[in-house]
């Protein structure tokens, strides 16, 4: 039967037949392999873009952190600096009271209670960062649950 077939229609004809389902089947290649192609370049285009804004984001963050880092620096520098204003403030009072008898007993006295209890929460408040010496009162007024007597400075 298939010889038969192949009888009734000439070569020719049969390999015009063969180069034209070839040639169909090479253009369907050849436009799946274009679309992927087209696929490839748009998603390379949105990589592209992608890069772009995450070098951007890049750029910005480290640009914060060059001015956190400068800003810290800074904070640090005002630190240092304050804390020999203050050992030298102290050294500055402990050679007073030594040197001088009013100082020394001015010093002595007892402190009130609202005082102390003040410069406790701002010396706590240093350490916490919870920053409550401007919650000032009356220093002869008694702290409320403070007991009535003074306290001598430590």
């Amino acid at each position: 039967m298939i010889a038969r077939l192949l009888r009734m229609l000439p070569v020719w004809a049969w390999l015009l037949g063969a180069a034209g389902v070839g040639g169909l089947l090479g253009w369907w290649r050849l436009e799946a392999v274009i679309a992927e192609r087209d696929l490839a370049e748009e998603q390379a285009e949105q990589a592209k873009q992608n890069v772009e804004q995450m070098q951007q984001a890049l750029d910005w963050q480290r640009a914060q952190a060059t001015a956190l880092s400068v800003a810290l620096a800074a904070r640090s520098d005002a630190l240092e600096q304050i804390r020999q204003d203050m050992t030298r403030q102290r050294q500055a009072l402990d050679q007073l009271e030594a040197n001088d008898a009013d100082t020394r007993d001015w010093a002595g006295q007892p402190v009130p209670s609202a005082v102390a209890g003040w410069v406790r929460k701002l010396g706590a408040s240093g350490r916490d960062g919870d920053d409550d010496a401007d919650n000032t009162r009356t220093p002869d007024a008694p702290t409320p649950g403070a007991e009535p007597k003074h306290h001598e400075q430590p």
